[in-house]
C-alpha cells in the first residue's frame, strides 16, 4: 500500500495552524460593510452537505451517547469536537502528523475534553492497533482513506477497532465529474494527492464488503459544494472567492427548501459517505 501524501505535507499544513489559527469557511467569507454584513446575515446559514450530514444522516444512523467515537486522521479536531458537542459522544483521536496532533490537542482543551485522548501514531502502527482492539462505539474518518492506494486494508483496520454492534462512518471528497473541472481549474496539485478510483460508487460500495459489516446508509450526499476544491492557503484568489461567495448563496437556498429532497448524484455531489454497524449486539 502506498501513500499518496507525505508527513511532511500535513506537518506543514498543520504548522500553518499553529502559527495563524485555522478560520473556518465561514470566517473567511465573512467580511466588513453594512452591505456585507447584511448579506452576510441573509445568506450565511451554513453549508447545505454539512446541514445533511450533521442534523439529517447522523442522527438518524449513529447511535446515542454514552459512546466513545475515534477519528482516523483527526487533525485539526473540528470534526471530533462537533460529533463531541453534538451528540455527547467521548472523543478520541488519532493522527500522524506531529503539528496536527498539536493543533488537536489544544482544541481539546479549549472546549473542556481530555487532550491525552489525541494520540500522535500511525494508523498502520500495528501495536496500536492491537492494544485498541474493539475498543471504541464508533470509528470515523472523513476525508482519510482517499490519500492511500489501497484503502480497503485501511477499512479493515477501521472494523478492528470497533466493539460488536459499534458504528463505522467513513466519508471521502467526489472529485469526480464537475468537482473534477472545478479542481483542475483551481487547485490542480490536489489531484495527485487522491485516489479518484475510489470516488465512484460502485468502487467505494466495494471497499466495505466486509464479513462483520452490516451496511446501514452508502451513497453520495450533497449537492454541489466548491469548497471541497479550495484549501485555506487559496481562498485569497479572485475565483476562489468568487465561487465560495456563490456557494454561500446557493447553500441558504438548498438548505431552506431542499435539505431532505436528497438530490444528490455522481455528477455534483461533493461527498460519499458509508455508515455500517460491526455485527454484534445492536448499537
Amino acid at each position: 500500500m502506498k501513500r499518496l501524501t507525505d508527513p511532511e505535507y500535513w506537518d506543514r499544513a498543520y504548522s500553518n495552524y499553529l502559527v495563524k489559527g485555522s478560520p473556518t469557511r465561514q470566517e473567511i467569507q465573512a467580511s466588513h460593510g453594512l452591505v456585507r454584513s447584511l448579506y452576510n446575515r441573509c445568506f450565511a446559514v451554513g453549508n447545505y452537505a454539512d446541514s445533511l450530514f450533521w442534523n439529517v444522516i447522523c442522527p438518524r444512523y449513529l447511535p446515542k451517547a454514552p459512546a466513545k467515537i475515534l477519528e482516523v486522521g483527526c487533525a485539526p479536531g473540528r470534526k471530533l469536537i462537533k460529533f463531541a458537542k453534538t451528540f455527547g459522544y467521548e472523543p478520541y483521536g488519532i493522527d500522524f502528523s506531529e503539528p496536527g496532533v498539536e493543533v488537536t490537542r489544544n482544541l481539546f482543551i479549549t472546549n473542556g475534553y481530555n487532550p491525552e485522548n489525541v494520540t500522535c501514531v500511525d494508523f498502520l502502527n500495528e501495536d496500536f492497533s492491537e492494544i485498541h482492539k474493539g475498543l471504541f462505539d464508533i470509528v470515523v474518518s472523513m476525508g482519510f482513506i482517499e490519500h492511500f492506494t489501497q484503502p480497503n486494508i485501511l477499512i479493515k483496520r477501521h472494523v478492528h477497532l470497533l466493539r460488536d454492534g459499534g458504528a463505522l462512518l467513513v466519508s471521502i471528497p467526489n472529485l469526480r465529474g464537475i468537482n473534477f473541472g472545478l479542481t483542475y481549474l483551481i487547485n490542480r496539485e490536489a489531484l495527485k494527492f487522491h485516489n479518484l478510483g475510489i470516488m465512484d460508487f460502485e468502487v467505494f460500495q466495494s471497499l466495505f464488503q466486509h464479513p462483520e459489516l452490516d451496511t446501514l446508509f452508502c451513497g453520495y450526499y450533497g449537492t454541489f459544494y466548491c469548497g471541497i476544491c479550495i484549501d485555506s492557503e487559496k481562498t485569497n484568489s479572485c475565483f476562489a472567492k468568487i465561487c465560495l461567495r456563490l456557494q454561500q448563496i446557493a447553500d441558504y437556498f438548498l438548505i431552506r427548501f431542499l435539505l431532505k429532497a436528497r438530490l444528490e448524484n455522481a455528477v455534483v455531489s461533493p461527498y460519499l459517505l458509508y455508515i455500517g454497524r460491526k455485527k454484534g449486539t445492536a448499537c
